[in-house]
């Protein structure tokens, strides 16, 4: 296979998919997340076991921000991909750019809807991630184009396969777990 082309339609279900992979679990956000509600309630368990019931303030308040804080933090990042969603006009999908994948050393070509297009180098991309329903390719560290599945031409197996001949393997990610 020479070329893989996929005429990329994106929803608010697959961007949202996006955002949270990128965000939260690519970046490991999430264990920065999760270590921080732990120690935060260590210390709070540890608050009740030292100071029993004169330490009861200190422990609401160890617990209320380990507990509020992540909360928070969560809710402005959802509420934040849906303003995005909304502002992109991705609610019921559509047609945001064309990627064509040849074997050439420049061979990623994107096209948007207004046919304006940008090229770039195998040589110099950041990495491709695939997660079940997408691929996700990464021309830096913080700019991917999404390929869903049901956008290309082609299956995901063969994407995959297409993307091993041109990046090498510590660019590729697997992720479907």
């Amino acid at each position: 296979m020479h070329e893989i082309i996929a005429n990329v339609h994106l929803d608010g279900k697959i961007f949202r998919h996006f955002a949270t992979f990128d965000t939260l679990i690519r970046t490991k956000r999430i264990w920065q997340i999760l270590l921080f509600t732990g120690i935060m309630l260590f210390f709070t368990v540890l608050s009740v076991l030292i100071g029993g019931t004169d330490a009861r303030t200190l422990t609401i308040t160890l617990a209320g921000i380990g507990l509020f804080l992540p909360f928070l933090y969560l809710g402005t990042f959802f509420r934040s991909v849906r303003y995005q969603i909304e502002r992109n006009g991705l609610r019921k999908g559509r047609f945001v750019y064309r990627l064509h994948l040849t074997t050439a050393p420049d061979g990623v070509e994107v096209k948007d809807a207004s046919e304006q297009s940008a090229r770039y180098e195998w040589d110099k991309l950041y990495g491709a991630y695939r997660v079940k329903n997408a691929t996700y390719l990464y021309v830096i560290k913080n700019q991917a184009f999404l390929l869903p599945n049901r956008s290309m031409e082609t299956d995901a197996d063969a994407l995959w396969h297409f993307l091993g001949t041109r990046l090498p393997p510590e660019k590729l990610h697997d992720r479907r777990k």
